[in-house]
């Protein structure tokens, strides 16, 4: 069984509604499973540790359904990681391009947070999700996907003007697939990050700060 790690906003909803109508082959779903806990050292920051933590009970799977007790069966969880960094969806991508007006700069930077994101995130995330027994995927991140959009010029991926509100510049691509699945109100919702959709994290912590918290205990690598 394969589940989605659901945080209400735009990547996640497209992946559950895809993953609603595609079966995907038991082997491929449990190939490559990723051992990546000695390619990192342990992060420390509040990002860190919020989106550790929303994923860590996200990815347990239990709750209630129906006021009954449930754990999912799920053994596989699709994640939109990568969604962001190869459509432009965060508002540092609009800060750059709205101070330099230069696509080939924001086009680079695109370029380099993909290339970042497997020793920047996924060692953490897949460590927390494994702890449950469970293995992440993550489509947007899938060669293929990667390949081709990484030759799409940024204009086509995003359009981060300063006069377009929140929810129509970011990820543009990304929302126009949303309308065409029918997914209308979706396709304009503003950005909602996982910590704070899931109202794990507080927004008035600076990201980048150390985490009082991971200081004091940090991560081991198993």
């Amino acid at each position: 069984k394969v589940a989605v790690l659901f945080s209400g906003g735009l990547d996640s909803t497209i992946l559950a509604v895809l993953a609603d109508r595609i079966t995907v082959g038991e082997t491929e779903l449990n190939e490559h499973i990723h051992h990546i806990a000695d390619l990192i050292h342990p992060l420390n920051s509040v990002l860190d540790e919020s989106l550790g933590c929303a994923l860590w009970f996200a990815a347990r799977g239990k709750g209630l359904l129906n006021h009954v007790c449930y754990e999912s069966p799920a053994r596989v969880v699709l994640v939109g990681m990568g969604a962001d960094e190869l459509f432009g969806g965060y508002s540092r991508h609009a800060k750059v391009f709205n101070q330099t007006g230069s696509w080939s700069e924001l086009g680079d930077m695109l370029h380099k947070e993909v290339q970042n994101i497997g020793s920047r995130n996924m060692g953490r995330d897949n460590r927390v999700i494994l702890d449950h027994g469970r293995m992440m995927r993550a489509p947007f991140l899938d060669e293929t996907v990667v390949s081709f959009v990484n030759k799409l010029p940024p204009w086509v991926r995003c359009n981060p003007g300063s006069d377009l509100p929140r929810g129509v510049g970011d990820k543009t691509l990304l929302r126009l697939l949303a309308f065409t699945l029918g997914l209308r109100e979706t396709a304009v919702q503003p950005k909602r990050a996982l910590q704070f959709g899931s109202r794990i994290a507080n927004s008035k912590q600076k990201g980048h700060e150390i985490s009082t918290k991971l200081a004091e205990k940090p991560i081991k690598s198993e």
